[in-house]
């Protein structure tokens, strides 16, 4: 969670209701604090840290960026494609059972299916403009493929895919 919040201070009661919902254990504020005290440990030396502000925690990092952040700068400078290498699997698939994932893996699901028609998009805008550059389709089903793995676990993908049946 602290590193979806990069430089922003996430108060303890946000990490517990985030890690255990709205029944957290007793226990739940003394686990967050042995949690960050092994986080710590753990990002010594590693150019990050984790710093107390009240009664929350904000992570710091030496290049004060996350790959999410450079995704959406590539995005903006119209570079799809460079956005698109950065993704690496499923977001935050170690942690997909967690009560706080769920809006975060929409919220990067969308934004990889942003980068992914901004990709195919200029690859089309390539095509018209340059007949002669040997692009198909294929290279955007690959894409998609790619991005996606299963789309049918994906729905959003499936207009995506009946676009480029059609052209």
């Amino acid at each position: 969670m602290l590193a979806l919040e990069i430089v922003r201070t996430v108060s303890a009661d946000r990490l517990v209701e985030g890690l255990w919902g709205e029944e957290p254990p007793s226990s739940a504020p003394k686990m967050v604090q042995l949690y960050v005290s092994h986080l710590r440990r753990v990002l010594d030396g590693d150019g990050a840290r984790i710093v107390t502000r009240g009664r929350g925690y904000e992570l710091q990092l030496s290049g004060g960026k996350v790959d999410v952040d450079e995704v959406a700068r590539l995005l903006e400078a119209a570079r799809p494609r460079e956005a698109l290498a950065l993704w690496r699997g499923e977001p935050l698939a170690d942690v997909a059972d967690e009560p706080f994932a769920v809006a975060e893996i929409r919220r990067l699901d969308e934004l990889g299916l942003r980068a992914t028609e901004l990709a195919i998009d200029l690859d089309r805008r390539i095509m018209e403009l340059a007949p002669a550059v040997p692009m198909t389709n294929h290279r955007a089903v690959v894409l998609v493929s790619k991005r996606v793995g299963n789309v049918q676990q994906h729905p959003q993908w499936f207009t995506l895919l009946d676009q480029l049946w059609v052209r």
